[in-house]
């Protein structure tokens, strides 16, 4: 997610998340962000209709090929492509034990 400093969409669900963790002290689901900025998406519906759509896609291609084996050319091109990638850690200690794979080679060398 990127936005300008103050914009009034951000504040709004940093508000709504505040005033959340005033109250609780866990979180009750996982897509608690994605729906408070529904609710604010909602709210401001003229600003939301202005934002230019992003695929996200992309930050998860590294995710799907994370177990596979490494490839020089292809991790360049994906850093290249994008900054940022969504990594996951709910696997299986055999996939994190395999060698010579994405994962093995960025985080074990």
């Amino acid at each position: 997610m990127t936005a300008y400093a103050e914009n009034k969409m951000v504040l709004a669900v940093r508000k709504l998340l505040y005033e959340y963790w005033k109250e609780n002290d866990r979180l009750i689901d996982y897509f608690l962000l994605h729906h408070f900025f529904s609710m604010v998406m909602d709210f401001y519906a003229d600003d939301w209709k202005k934002v230019i759509p992003f695929s996200n896609s992309v930050p998860h291609i590294l995710l799907l090929r994370l177990f596979e084996p490494y490839n020089k050319e292809c991790y360049e091109e994906l850093k290249r492509i994008c900054p940022f990638h969504k990594l996951a850690y709910k696997r299986s200690p055999e996939e994190f034990a395999l060698k010579g794979t994405f994962y093995d080679v960025i985080f074990n060398k």
